[in-house]
């Protein structure tokens, strides 16, 4: 026989290989299905995770059960369940000058400090349990009448673009955010034009200063309108922030962080899907998210079931990569892989989408800003959701 070969035979696997073909394989799609950061995540668990008794292996079992039953839901349950088996990822103290914020891997803390409007709601234990309404009454005493959401790129790579492009990737991410801006303000303005207060429209985005978060919070600050921030922990390292020398308490120093507005984070082996679904929550039932973008990562896997086939946000598609600045970036790559969310939706959709919000926005309010908007069927659409959402919450007049 030769070394290193075997010739062994076993029925009993062979069988079970068998019987359990279809379901195995759409758990390992499910697998594959997951973004990049949350596979590294459970192969660090599979590295740290310390099984001290039986009980640790129940844990697991029940894990697997629940991930293996076929239901998006149920799977990532059995994700969360793992999180009781390792340390946890990200923490948070209190101190003199505010929330401190700390997460494995990290080089320095990030104080968020309270005399500057932070206002920390908390850590999502079960996301799928979370209410609209209780997320804003917990931050601002009352929930806004309506709730924008936006989903897209952190940056714009300039590789991406069809036939390429001479702008360097820091020059188009900053022509994407300003499109971004621009997309809303006229929006915003129309609503103030007509009567709405600014304090009565609502916005969720994340900490990240950059890319399609740091032009909402742009439009957010510029309105005065109510924002509400939640993000995967480990992405807060990027919020925008001030840095500080050591001290006796931080000897590698700290961030200071200049976000003033109420955050809830998620953590651990589950929290970018988690994020997802916590944003899912927080723009809630009837209200619009605009797709401006996006990549594999950032939306189409990790996000997607959850923003959009959960909590009945309207998605509204607006590849404004190439309606405003010009640049094509096609659906897909070379690899099938997504690297542009609204192209990708849009191209699945057989006719106009926006042409059933015409009649509605048809009636409403007329000024020379509604003229600007009826150019644009994506801001039209939003303006429309919008005004149906105030409408309903008793903000416009009948």
């Amino acid at each position: 026989m030769l070394t290193g070969i075997t010739t062994k035979t076993n029925t009993h696997n062979f069988k079970r290989i068998i019987g359990n073909s279809t379901q195995l394989k759409q758990y390992f799609k499910m697998l594959e299905n997951m973004g990049i950061d949350q596979q590294i995540a459970i192969a660090n668990f599979v590295s740290r995770a310390e099984l001290k008794s039986s009980q640790d292996f129940k844990i697991i079992k029940k894990a697997q059960n629940l991930m293996r039953r076929g239901s998006i839901e149920q799977y990532w349950r059995g994700i969360r369940i793992l999180n009781r088996l390792v340390p946890e990822q990200a923490s948070a103290i209190r101190t003199e000058k505010g929330l401190v914020i700390m997460a494995e891997g990290w080089d320095k803390p990030i104080l968020f400090p309270k005399e500057k409007g932070f206002k920390w709601i908390g850590w999502t234990e079960d996301p799928y349990k979370l209410k609209n309404d209780e997320l804003w009454t917990a931050a601002y005493g009352e929930k806004p009448g309506v709730i924008l959401g936006a989903v897209g790129n952190s940056n714009i790579k300039s590789k991406q673009v069809k036939n390429g492009c001479t702008l360097s990737d820091k020059e188009l991410s900053a022509l994407y955010e300003s499109a971004i801006e621009n997309f809303y303000n006229p929006i915003i303005n129309y609503f103030k034009s007509i009567g709405i207060k600014a304090d009565d429209i609502g916005f969720a985005f994340a900490h990240s200063d950059c890319g399609v978060d740091r032009a909402t919070r742009n439009v957010i600050e510029a309105h005065g309108l109510k924002g509400y921030a939640t993000t995967p922990t480990r992405y807060t390292q990027y919020v925008k922030g001030i840095e500080h020398p050591a001290t006796r308490e931080f000897p590698n120093g700290y961030i200071e962080a200049q976000f003033p507005f109420p955050t809830v984070l998620s953590r651990g082996l589950s929290e970018v899907n988690d994020y997802a679904i916590t944003y899912s929550k927080l723009v809630g039932e009837n209200n619009p998210i605009t797709i401006f973008g996006g990549g594999e990562h950032a939306f189409y896997k990790d996000a997607k079931s959850a923003l959009f086939e959960r909590e009945g946000s309207v998605v509204v598609p607006y590849d404004i990569v190439k309606e405003e600045l010009g640049y094509t970036i096609p659906a897909l790559d070379q690899n099938k892989k997504v690297i542009n969310a609204a192209r990708y939706y849009l191209e699945r959709v057989n006719e106009n989408p926006f042409k059933k919000y015409k009649p509605a926005f048809d009636s409403m309010p007329d000024s020379p800003l509604k003229q600007d908007l009826r150019q644009n069927d994506a801001q039209m659409a939003v303006t429309a959701i919008m005004f149906n959402q105030l409408k309903a919450a008793g903000k416009i007049a009948v």
